[in-house]
């Protein structure tokens, strides 16, 4: 996200053009995608709606987290 430009406080409201409306709704459709995968999320900030697009990483193992 940060790679994407993705910023604390942004509103995802859709990935791939799927709409978004709650956590569960972005859990789903990221988990729908690979590593490796690009998508593009759509984000609001301060009331403007915006475009992202970013690959998808392996998430960290809780080991490698600090």
């Amino acid at each position: 996200a940060d790679d994407a430009g993705i910023e604390e406080g942004d509103v995802v409201t859709a990935v791939d053009g799927n709409p978004v409306t709650s956590a569960i709704d972005l859990v789903r459709e990221i988990r729908a995608h690979d590593a490796g995968d690009s998508v593009t999320i759509t984000y609001t900030r301060d009331g403007s709606s915006a475009g992202a697009e970013g690959t998808l990483e392996t998430r960290p193992t809780s080991s490698s987290v600090s």
